[in-house]
């Protein structure tokens, strides 16, 4: 099988994934990367674009600390997410101990209050929120967001959602001499109390771990091991691909949405922009019958990093196969003259 793209801003890859059913599906991923305007210019290109993400890359240690990227090849998204490898930044890099951050993508905004480094204080038996130092920049992941794991005597506890966070406990106190706080919360929702009942909150990759990602990976138990290994389980959900939390996930973008990011950019405190053309890019199946599936992929994961200055954008789509000997060769982006003269019977198809 034979993949030529024609897209030449982009990158691709084609592979063969399988459904929770068994099904086998022939996968298109592509990805192109474009550099963050200046206020309300067009996003250009950048060739070559950023790779694919074959596996996925943390900030640390593999497993144990907050994921940086997901990687690229899923079987299909539901939504779109939107993702940043991002920081908080201090406005003309004066420090100061608390921030409100935004991000606008289209109908999406969300709002994060951040803050310096800070530690739970006791008074009067209670442990309430201490000072924040000041800052120039913070990390805008999980891995300073409520939750984390801590140790009381020889018991290891973790909180349920977020077990790679800060400031989690509960009225028993930790061994650590200082017990850190969070850096972001929800604007409306404060941590008072150690044991908050509140979601974490955040803009990067949903770790896979998370409570509210993992809860859709379907059961993994000794029957699923006799009885359906190595495929999935039959209550896998494919919203555990969705590497956005809920609230960063939006309909596919098809171009010319609004971008309006908030003190996420050392240099620009205030940077606006709209989303190029994205429903522009065909994939053409040449079966070896002769036939012709068309698809318009979807644009699934819209992938920000403000402090270098540019934004990627992967388009998915797939095919159903019974034999992969039975697809020929894939095209991405325009047909050349040497295609027209194909013989072709063109199935239209939205990916």
């Amino acid at each position: 099988m034979e993949l030529i793209n024609n897209a030449k801003h982009t990158v691709a890859k084609a592979t063969v994934m399988i459904d929770k059913a068994g099904f086998e599906y022939l996968v298109v991923v592509i990805k192109a990367t474009y550099h963050i305007p200046e206020n309300n210019q067009l996003p250009r290109p950048i060739i070559p674009s950023q790779p694919l993400v074959y596996s996925d890359i943390y900030y640390g240690e593999v497993g144990k600390s907050a994921p940086i990227y997901d990687a690229d090849f899923v079987l299909k998204k539901q939504k779109c997410d939107v993702i940043f490898n991002a920081k908080a930044f201090a406005p003309h890099k004066k420090p100061i101990s608390q921030l409100i951050i935004s991000v606008q993508v289209g109908d999406m905004i969300k709002k994060i209050a951040v803050f310096g480094q800070r530690n739970w204080c006791k008074e009067g038996g209670l442990y309430k929120p201490g000072v924040a130092e000041p800052f120039t920049e913070v990390p805008l992941h999980y891995g300073v967001a409520f939750g984390g794991k801590y140790y009381y005597k020889d018991e290891q506890i973790s909180h349920s959602i977020n077990p790679l966070g800060i400031g989690y406990f509960l009225s028993r106190k930790p061994n650590n001499k200082e017990i850190k706080m969070p850096q972001l919360e929800c604007i409306d929702e404060q941590i008072n109390t150690p044991e908050s009942q509140i979601n974490p909150i955040a803009l990067s990759v949903l770790p896979r771990h998370y409570g509210e990602r993992v809860k859709y990976a379907g059961t993994f138990d000794e029957k699923w091991r006799n009885e359906t290994a190595p495929f999935l389980p039959r209550d896998f959900d494919e919203r555990y691909f969705q590497s956005a939390p809920a609230d960063q996930q939006i309909d596919f973008p098809i171009g010319n949405e609004v971008i309006v990011l908030n003190n996420i950019h050392p240099l620009r405190s205030k940077i606006n922009f709209k989303l190029p053309r994205l429903n522009n890019i065909p994939v053409r199946f040449y079966q070896r019958q002769g036939e012709v599936v068309l698809f318009t992929p979807s644009v699934d994961t819209l992938y920000f990093e403000p402090e270098k200055d540019f934004f990627s954008v992967t388009w998915r789509c797939q095919l159903p196969i019974q034999n992969i000997l039975d697809i020929e060769q894939i095209l991405i982006g325009p047909r050349l003259d040497s295609y027209v003269s194909r013989q072709t019977y063109q199935s239209i198809c939205k990916g």
